[in-house]
């Protein structure tokens, strides 16, 4: 997994992942686990965007409520046995869903994976979703790489947060406006649409550390998570 494959995962899918209460830390390594069998992170991204938006009762083309999805709840219930709510007003997150269907999904006849594909993933995403429900482990893994990380990285990161000062203050002047709520909730996909146009930034940081890495080594990728607070401080100080 190169630094562009999770970029390519994040800006397709982080606003409707972190609207289905899953951690950023949880969208990579479901992205991961797609992505490196498909090669397609982009699919990948996109599958995520599909399953975390369908099980809320939205359509992922229309981003409206559906009456079509209005039963799913029941369907993959009835399909698998997994609740996709942890009480009667909370969905669990979207890793937490697919975690406990992958944890049965061997034991689901044919016609069962092939119903619950459709219904969490729609038509077009079905590939995608099971190769992250027959391959989660790889997303175990990257959790665990992520969270063995993060501390490591920190130190290490330090050293260049001056110099992401001068891109973030650069960005300002160029008129990107990345001051104003960073990575918030209902702000997730301006955030990433920005985080996709300061490539340059990006590239930077990359070329310094390995800043996203691979997610076998995962010491970039925790550097990443760890310091997002400290990005959304810069830039609300900069706006």
């Amino acid at each position: 997994m190169n630094n562009g494959t999770i970029v390519d995962i994040l800006t397709n899918s982080a606003s409707a992942m972190a609207a289905g209460n899953n951690t950023l830390e949880q969208t990579i390594a479901l992205g991961t686990a797609a992505a490196e069998i498909t090669g397609n992170a982009g699919e990948a991204g996109n599958a995520l965007k599909s399953v975390s938006m369908r099980i809320r009762g939205i359509d992922e083309d229309t981003g409206q409520f559906s009456e079509s999805l209005d039963n799913l709840k029941e369907t993959i219930y009835d399909l698998t046995g997994v609740s996709v709510m942890q009480d009667a007003n909370t969905y669990k997150s979207t890793y937490d869903i697919l975690k406990q269907i992958s944890d049965v999904w061997n034991t689901l006849a044919g016609k069962a994976q092939a119903e619950t594909l459709e219904a969490l993933f729609g038509k077009e995403q079905t590939d995608a979703g099971n190769t992250i429900l027959s391959n989660f482990d790889s997303a175990e893994n990257a959790m665990v790489s992520m969270t063995r990380s993060s501390g490591n990285a920190m130190e290490a990161m330090n050293g260049i947060f001056d110099s992401v000062d001068y891109k973030l203050n650069r960005l300002k002047e160029t008129g990107v406006g990345i001051g104003q709520n960073l990575f918030g909730g209902d702000d997730m996909k301006a955030s990433i649409d920005i985080l996709n146009k300061f490539a340059e930034a990006v590239d930077f940081l990359t070329g310094k550390l390995g800043l996203f890495g691979t997610v076998g080594a995962g010491l970039g990728i925790g550097a990443f998570i760890q310091n997002l607070d400290w990005l959304k401080c810069r830039a609300a100080k900069i706006a």
